[in-house]
């Protein structure tokens, strides 16, 4: 699957950005006024599933989130690139790095605030949160409003 994205800037120095768990690409955009475009391409793409690349087929792992990042960097004909990872999006980076070949091609890797690679454990309370949030609006929008300081919630799962 080709990801949907967004680039800023039109630089030599290649960057690939991914976004958290409850987010897309468009959480990135505050930043643009900041990234100097001239220096470098900054890529935000929406994972499969996520913001515009909700349709076709949609790797629900963190190794396919990876390969997907991978698969962006080719297809933009990048032999090199940086990488910056928010939350899940981390843990996506890291799986990246755990593959000696794509090792090779990143430049650098940022993590703010990633997901440890390995995952942690949840209560079985806490699991059902996770899982069911996806299908249920009243859960997400409870996480949405728990993540973003009660800043983001109405209307976030429609």
């Amino acid at each position: 699957m080709t990801l949907s994205y967004y680039a800023h800037g039109a630089g030599p120095v290649h960057v690939l950005c991914a976004h958290s768990w409850v987010a897309s690409s468009v959480s990135f955009a505050p930043m643009l006024t900041h990234l100097d475009s001239e220096a470098a391409t900054w890529v935000f793409p929406d994972f499969a599933g996520y913001g515009a690349s909700k349709s076709g087929d949609i790797k629900e792992s963190i190794p396919g989130m990876a390969e997907d990042l991978v698969s962006l960097a080719d297809d933009l004909g990048w032999d090199s690139f940086h990488l910056v990872g928010h939350s899940m999006g981390g843990q996506a980076v890291q799986a990246v790095l755990g593959n000696t070949t794509n090792q090779k091609r990143v430049t650098t890797a940022s993590l703010v605030s990633p997901v440890p690679s390995q995952g942690f454990p949840l209560d079985s309370e806490s699991e059902d949160l996770f899982l069911n949030a996806a299908s249920n609006s009243a859960i997400m929008e409870g996480d949405v409003d728990t993540l973003t300081g009660g800043q983001r919630s109405k209307g976030v799962s429609q």
